[in-house]
């Protein structure tokens, strides 16, 4: 019996570390109410996270007016620069940051008006034809007194400045 005793109380432990372990495997699943009704089920810690593509950079209109004495967009401009062994093209951007959506392309030569700047970072809010061309189709060749958004029928955006040079205004 005294043999009887020692194996009854390692039997009685080992149980009790097993009932341990069942409840921890129990608390790491997933509630399966809560599966139920569209919550996300907790990650495998093998599996790893989907790549994040970086945040959308929201488009910035370009303004135009704010004077009641000057045209709407009271500079023009003509595309230079551009490298001909390289893209050939200067990329239109719906906001001046280098990660917005591009809206178009302009050739070297493009005429452009002036618009909107931003002063410190570089860019320069355009307004043109399609082509690259100006006319007065824009509606910024008069003044405009009060400043806004670009809503007219012409092609506006974003361009690095560095590649526009002035040409009147």
């Amino acid at each position: 019996m005294k043999a009887f005793v020692p194996l009854l109380i390692l039997a009685l432990v080992a149980l009790a570390g097993l009932a341990a372990l069942l409840t921890l495997r129990n608390r790491a699943k997933p509630d399966v109410a809560a599966s139920a009704n569209n919550a996300a089920a907790p990650l495998d810690p093998t599996e790893q996270a989907p790549p994040q593509s970086p945040p959308a950079v929201p488009p910035v209109a370009v303004r135009i007016g704010g004077q009641a004495d000057l045209d709407a967009c009271a500079s023009t401009g003509r595309v230079v620069g551009l490298k001909p062994e390289g893209d050939n093209f200067l990329s239109v951007r719906a906001s001046p940051d280098l990660h917005a959506l591009e809206t178009d392309r302009l050739k070297a030569g493009a005429d452009v008006y002036l618009c909107d700047d931003t002063k410190k970072d570089g860019w320069v809010g355009v307004v043109y034809q399609a082509g690259g061309t100006l006319g007065d189709g824009c509606g910024v060749t008069s003044p405009i007194a009060k400043e806004q958004d670009y809503a007219g029928t012409c092609r506006s955006g974003w361009v690095s400045r560095q590649y526009v040079q002035l040409m009147a205004g």
